[in-house]
C-alpha cells in the first residue's frame, strides 16, 4: 500500500514573525520541531481531520508528531488518516511505523533529509497492520521505554 492511500498529504504554510506578532489569534502555530511558534487565526485542518499527523519537511530528524487540536503549522506535513481506516488505526502506533520508514527512505536517497509530498505519497508501506490492540500494547511498551530514556 502506498502512504497516499493511507493518508491525505498536505504541506503547512510559510508564516513571518511579523504576520505571528500582529495576530491576536488563539490557534497555536506549530513548528517542526512540534513547539508553539505563536497564535494565529486560521487552523490548516479542519476539527474532522483530527487527530493528524505532522513532521518536518526540512530537516527531519525521525520524529513524527500526532496532533489532537486545531493549529497551524509552519514548514511541516500533515498527514490526515483517511476515515477508512479509523478504527483500525493507533496513530501514535503509525507515526513510530513511519518514523523508521522514512529514516531509511533519506538513507536511500544520499542522506538528503527533506522529504517532500511528491516523495512521500509514493513510499509503500506492509498493509495490513497488527491489530489495533496489538498497535496498543506496542505504544505503552515504546513510551515506556522513552520514558526510562527519559526522551
Amino acid at each position: 500500500m502506498k502512504i497516499k492511500e493511507l493518508f491525505t498529504i498536505n504541506q503547512g504554510i510559510q508564516i513571518t514573525d511579523e504576520e505571528i506578532y500582529y495576530s491576536n489569534g488563539k490557534i497555536p502555530i506549530i513548528t517542526a520541531n512540534n513547539e508553539i511558534k505563536g497564535y494565529g487565526n486560521k487552523s490548516i485542518v479542519k476539527i474532522e481531520d483530527l487527530p493528524c499527523l505532522t513532521y518536518p519537511t526540512k530537516a527531519f530528524t525521525g520524529k513524527i508528531f500526532v496532533q489532537d487540536d486545531l493549529f497551524s503549522a509552519n514548514n511541516t506535513a500533515i498527514l490526515i488518516l483517511n476515515k477508512k481506516y479509523f478504527q483500525e488505526i493507533n496513530l501514535k502506533y503509525i507515526s513510530i511505523f513511519l518514523s523508521k520508514i522514512l529514516i531509511k527512505h533519506l538513507s536511500s536517497e544520499n542522506a538528503v533529509n527533506y522529504i517532500g509530498k511528491n516523495v512521500l505519497k509514493e513510499i509503500e508501506i506492509d498493509y495490513p497492520f497488527p491489530t489495533l490492540k496489538e498497535q496498543c500494547k506496542y505504544v505503552e511498551k515504546y513510551e515506556k521505554i522513552l520514558k526510562i530514556k527519559n526522551i
